[in-house]
């Protein structure tokens, strides 16, 4: 057991689609914000500054393997081990899986609170490097769901958000 016998070891808190749309939104525990908790020394930045170029870079490269893994306990969250290349050895993340309904309601979420720049949009949020620092969970659960598209996926979702609202209406 490789992954699954690594990532038996970390402890996945389960969370809503809307704290997710909130975390990517604000930030608040993205990379950067992270690393400033973490003490704020230049090594934390720097490593987590190279952890979003890792993923971004496993993303476009499709050098990563994601293993669904069994839950711990029957009421845990379903769970992702991610596993991609970093400098000289793997890097495994265990996050919590979403599934499509959930990330539908992520970019729902996201599509209420408007815009978080002048641009208008919330684009620049959902794109690769933009997930790769502020959310990780939502980036792997996107990279499983949509087979490594990201950009496809997160407009596939946002138009089933878009028909679904005007089924609602």
């Amino acid at each position: 057991g490789g992954a699954a016998a690594a990532a038996g070891k970390v402890k996945v808190k389960a969370r809503s689609a809307e704290q997710y749309a909130g975390e990517i939104y604000s930030g608040s525990s993205g990379a950067m914000q992270t690393a400033a908790r973490g003490g704020g020394k230049t090594g934390d930045f720097l490593s987590e500054h190279a952890m979003i170029e890792f993923r971004v870079a496993a993303v476009q490269g499709r050098s990563y393997q994601l293993e669904p893994l069994p839950r711990p306990t029957p009421k845990a969250c379903p769970q992702l081990a991610c596993t991609f290349k970093a400098v000289r050895r793997q890097v495994c993340e265990t996050l919590q899986l979403l599934d499509r309904a959930e990330l539908r309601g992520v970019v729902a979420a996201l599509s209420k609170r408007g815009s978080s720049s002048r641009g208008g949009t919330t684009s620049h949020l959902l794109s690769l490097q933009g997930l790769a620092g502020r959310c990780p969970t939502v980036l792997w659960s996107l990279v499983r769901e949509f087979d490594g598209d990201v950009e496809g996926g997160v407009e596939a979702l946002r138009r089933e958000v878009q028909d679904g609202a005007a089924v609602e209406s």
